[in-house]
């Protein structure tokens, strides 16, 4: 099988002009006071693909324009990718490292203290 296709946001396009759509998808985006957007996305060589990138602040007019190259990996369109597979989210990783580290705690005092607690419940 071979790689006739373009990885873009998790999804295999099957054409550059489906990949071109899923590039602009990604945008307009609001970040550190700029609103951005991508009016145009050209496909330039085999998995390379120029993005138009119009930057304006948001308490401001002033807009720039740059061109960003972006490499899409290739990918086979016959492959169904999984969707399950999502980016790493740093607040359930936090909450999970909490919780762990929480629970070890708890039993480390438990075990720590495990005497004391059997003396006070054998004396009532």
């Amino acid at each position: 099988m071979a790689a006739t296709g373009f990885l873009v946001s998790h999804k295999c396009a099957p054409t550059s002009a489906q990949a071109a759509t899923l590039l602009q998808a990604d945008y307009p985006q609001i970040n550190n006071g700029f609103f951005i957007n991508a009016p145009t996305v050209t496909f330039t060589a085999p998995n390379t693909f120029g993005v138009t990138l119009k930057t304006t602040m948001v308490n401001n007019t002033t807009t720039t324009t740059a061109v960003k190259t972006i490499v899409v990996p290739m990918c086979d369109p016959n492959i169904e990718i999984d969707p399950g597979i999502t980016p790493f989210d740093p607040l359930v990783a936090a909450a999970f490292w909490s919780f762990a580290m929480t629970f070890i705690f708890g039993v480390w005092l438990l075990s720590k203290n495990a005497a004391a607690i059997l003396n006070f419940v054998r004396r009532g």
